[in-house]
């Protein structure tokens, strides 16, 4: 293959500052798989299948309400992975997705 370049958090941030949908897109998928790795239940259904059918589900939602989703998914990525800790030091019970709760609450919060 050819010569792999690597690029610090900083350079991969500012990049995907311009195209703010994919970087939730790789914040969802990064929560996701986090969420599937630590819910003993949800590792016999295939996350692949879990994430589609999440954004599948968000689809018909509101531009308000997948406005606040990709926030929120956002941020909890940034929470819990921005300064790259090692698994073993996650807090497990904070790797969810957000609920339905709460972006509504986000929605009213950012009207």
């Amino acid at each position: 293959m050819g010569a792999s370049a690597q690029l610090s958090d900083g350079q991969v941030d500012a990049a995907l500052a311009r195209a703010p949908q994919l970087k939730a897109c790789f914040a969802y998928i990064h929560l996701a798989t986090m969420a599937n790795h630590f819910d003993l239940a949800a590792r016999s259904i295939l996350h692949w299948e879990q994430i589609n059918g999440q954004l599948q589900a968000n689809r018909p939602r509101s531009e308000d309400w997948n406005n606040a989703w990709t926030l929120l998914v956002v941020q909890k990525d940034h929470l819990l992975f921005g300064m790259s800790p090692l698994l073993v030091n996650l807090d497990c019970n904070n790797c969810t997705c957000p609920t339905d709760d709460e972006v509504n609450i986000q929605v009213r919060l950012m009207a």
